[in-house]
């Protein structure tokens, strides 16, 4: 039997999530980090280890980094973290992964898709992250990208 008050609950999150997004308009221009665009023109947070950032990917409470946002890569179940979503990242043969944007210059896709050029997977960067948490971002996206 399907548990309707969790579904209910996640939908309620989602739609919060989703509302405090719409409300907020980042300045992409003043931005410091890479951060990531998806191909519709939605920006999908920045890229840093600061899990306190409202606007890091790795805040899981989050617009860009929870489980349950609208506008998170690592909502599986949404339009940016779904295996099947062509704006996903993790979907391995989207042709409209999101981009990383680096002091407004596009650097690269983040996808799991290989044959893509210029791809980064997510899970090599985050792996990456993790192990350097303040990386000099040239060398990361030169090493990582595959051309």
């Amino acid at each position: 039997m399907k548990d309707h008050k969790n579904d209910t609950i996640e939908h309620l999150l989602n739609l919060l999530y989703q509302k405090a997004a719409q409300e907020r308009e980042v300045k992409r221009r003043n931005i410091i980090d890479p951060y990531i665009e998806a191909s519709d023109g939605n920006f999908l947070g920045v890229i840093n280890t600061n899990r306190y950032d409202p606007n890091s990917i790795f805040n899981v409470y989050g617009l860009y980094g929870s489980r349950y946002s609208a506008t998170s890569i690592f909502n599986k179940y949404g339009t940016y973290g779904s295996q099947y979503s062509v704006y996903s990242p993790f979907n391995k043969y989207t042709a409209t992964p999101p981009k990383i944007i680096y002091q407004n210059t596009q650097v690269g896709f983040l996808t799991k898709n290989k044959y893509l050029m210029n791809s980064i997977d997510p899970d090599k960067l985050f792996s990456r992250l993790r192990s350097e948490p303040l990386p000099n971002w040239y060398q990361v996206f030169s090493e990582l990208r595959n051309t």
